[in-house]
């Protein structure tokens, strides 16, 4: 990974990649709403994933976990098996593929 210098944050190939799939950018967390309309139940991008594979990688909410942060809870960014080195659950969807 390469290190931005004015921030020292560290960036990622695929940070400006767009799916192929769906053309949105791979390393933004996406929520189904926004592209799926039939899907009837919530699903989420994994960033981490979804830059690896090179196209959105999408699973179920369960699949992402909840954090807390000044007293208000949040769904985690990265799916569970990215934050701990795992081998990955099954996606529910992935852009531009049948699952």
């Amino acid at each position: 990974m390469k290190e931005i210098k004015e921030t020292g944050i560290a960036t990622h190939p695929n940070d400006e990649a767009q799916c192929p799939g769906c053309q949105e950018q791979l390393r933004k967390s996406m929520k189904s709403s926004a592209l799926f309309y039939s899907v009837e139940e919530d699903i989420k991008t994994c960033p981490e994933c979804s830059g690896r594979l090179g196209r959105h990688v999408w699973y179920h909410l369960d699949d992402f976990g909840k954090r807390m942060f000044q007293g208000k809870e949040y769904m985690q960014t990265w799916c569970r098996a990215c934050r701990n080195s795992e081998p990955p659950v099954a996606p529910a969807k992935v852009c531009g593929q049948d699952i």
